[in-house]
Formats: structure tokens, sequence, C-alpha cells
């Protein structure tokens, strides 16, 4: 314990608190806009741009907990520099690539906790795109034979 404690960056707990931040404001972001997007009226270009809000925060939802994990666990990914500035472009990286499935390979999560939410990013990733065409189309498809 001691030692995790003395290779943390001297900034490390208002960095955390930062970050800690960001996601409140992501969750809050997505449950605003997801609310909007999948409410019962019309689809318009607004609403499938909300869908597109909605997915490109997800990333950045979990672009936050994978920059804590990585401040709290440092070496929980390999393939990221050790500059907190580059991290952090390089953990965007990696959150684009797992929710769209594309997964290079170049970043890989070591941790265990990374594994797991890289994973359920995936899941997460897909799932919306889905649910997001089908609800839309359901929706057009209703306003059409009304």
């Amino acid at each position: 314990m001691l030692t995790t404690l003395e290779n943390r960056q001297p900034g490390a707990p208002l960095h955390l608190g930062l970050w800690c931040a960001i996601l409140l404001f992501m969750l809050v972001l997505v449950g605003a806009v997801g609310r909007a997007v999948f409410t019962t009226e019309l689809v318009s270009s607004h609403r499938i741009r909300g869908g597109m809000v909605v997915y490109l925060t997800l990333a950045l939802l979990f672009l936050a907990v994978f920059v804590m994990l990585e401040t709290h666990h440092p070496g929980s990914f390999a393939g990221i520099s050790g500059d907190s500035r580059q991290q952090i472009g390089q953990l965007l990286y990696f959150s684009l690539t797992t929710l769209t499935s594309t997964g290079y390979g170049d970043v890989l999560p070591l941790h265990p906790l990374a594994r797991g939410l890289a994973t359920f990013e995936a899941v997460v990733g897909q799932l919306f795109i889905a649910t997001l065409f089908a609800r839309l189309i359901n929706l057009h498809l209703l306003t059409r034979r009304s």
C-alpha cells in the first residue's frame, strides 16, 4: 500500500477529483440527451444528432473511468506513455476503438477491472447502436401510419 502511495504523481488527488467531476457531468449529459432521444415524439434530425451525441459521450464517460483507473493503478493499460497528457489522448483512442468494436490491439487493458470495463464498453457500444436504430425506425413507422 505504501509503495502505491509513493508512486503516485504529485497532483493525483486533484486529478482524480477533476475526472470524477467530468464523469458526473457526462452521466448527467447522457441522461438528459438520452431522455430526449428516446421519447415518443416524431423522428427528426435533432433526435438523430442527439443519438450521436449520446454515443460519443459514452466514449468520453469510459475515458474518464479509464483515466481514473490508470491514475489510481498505474500500468493498468499496456501501450500508453507515462506522460499524463499523452495518456488522455491514448485512452480516448482506446475508448473509441473499444466502443466501436474496432479494437486494433495497440493499447491493451491489463488490470482485471480495465478488462471488465473494456468488455462492458464494447457491449454497450453495440447494444446502443442497435437500440437507437430500432427505436428511431419504430417511431418513424408509427408516425407514418398515423
